[in-house]
C-alpha cells in the first residue's frame, strides 16, 4: 500500500488517493519545471495512509455513533458532536511504519527537518474523488520539525469534522464514512524572495 507518495510520483491517475487539488499540484510539479517554472517540491501522504489511522485507531465506529446521535432537525448539538469526533480523531496515533516513512520522506525530499513547510488537507469523496471541498479544511503554515510535522497531519484529519465540514456533508449528502482525507506538504517559500514559483490555492 502507497501511504507516501512523492510529487514527481504523481500524476492524474492518482485523483482517488491524492485527492484533485494534490494531483494538479503535481502535474504542474512535473510539467513546468522542466521548462523553468519553479513549482515549490514536496510529497503527499495518500487517502490510504488515513484509512489506516481509522483502522489502526479502531476510530470509524465511534465516528459513525457520533454522526448517528447528530441533530439534523435543527444541528443544535452540532458543536459538541464535531468537538468529540475531532477530540477522537486527535486522541488516536500514527502506526509506527507510516510515521517513520513521513518523516523519511520529510528529510529526503527537503534534506533537512528544520525547513519550513506547508501541511495542506485535500478531502476525497469515495465515489467521486475529483469532487472539489475547497476551504473546508485546516491547512498549516511554517510547520518545522518531526513532531510539529506529525501533529498537523493529525490535525488535518480531525479538521474533516469541523462543525462547517460536518454541516456541508449533511447539505450535500455526502455519507462521512466516505470521505477520506490527504495531505500534502510541501516547501514553504517566503513570498518576497522570488516572485517564479507558482502556488495552487
Amino acid at each position: 500500500m502507497d501511504y507516501i507518495k512523492i510529487y514527481n510520483e504523481i500524476g492524474a491517475k492518482d485523483i482517488a488517493e491524492v485527492g484533485a487539488k494534490n494531483a494538479s499540484l503535481c502535474e504542474m510539479y512535473k510539467h513546468l519545471s522542466p521548462k523553468g517554472i519553479v513549482v515549490p517540491k514536496g510529497f503527499v501522504v495518500t487517502a490510504s495512509a488515513y484509512r489506516h489511522y481509522l483502522h489502526y485507531n479502531e476510530l470509524t465506529w465511534p465516528l459513525s455513533l457520533l454522526m448517528k446521535d447528530l441533530d439534523r432537525t435543527d444541528y443544535h448539538n452540532l458543536t459538541d458532536i464535531g468537538r468529540q469526533a475531532r477530540a477522537l480523531i486527535l486522541s488516536g496515533r500514527l502506526a509506527n511504519d507510516i510515521g517513520m516513512a513521513i518523516i523519511a520522506s520529510y528529510e529526503s525530499v527537503f534534506n533537512h527537518t528544520t525547513l519550513g513547510v506547508a501541511v495542506r488537507s485535500t478531502a476525497i469523496a469515495e465515489d467521486a474523488p475529483e469532487v472539489e471541498f475547497s476551504g473546508l479544511h485546516d491547512s498549516y503554515l511554517n510547520i518545522k520539525g518531526n513532531y510539529a510535522l506529525l501533529h498537523a497531519i493529525k490535525q488535518c484529519y480531525a479538521s474533516l469534522y469541523s462543525d462547517r465540514a460536518i454541516r456541508y456533508r449533511e447539505d450535500k449528502g455526502y455519507d462521512h464514512n466516505r470521505i477520506f482525507l490527504s495531505a500534502g506538504i510541501q516547501e514553504m517559500v517566503p513570498a518576497d524572495i522570488d516572485n517564479s514559483f507558482e502556488f495552487t490555492e
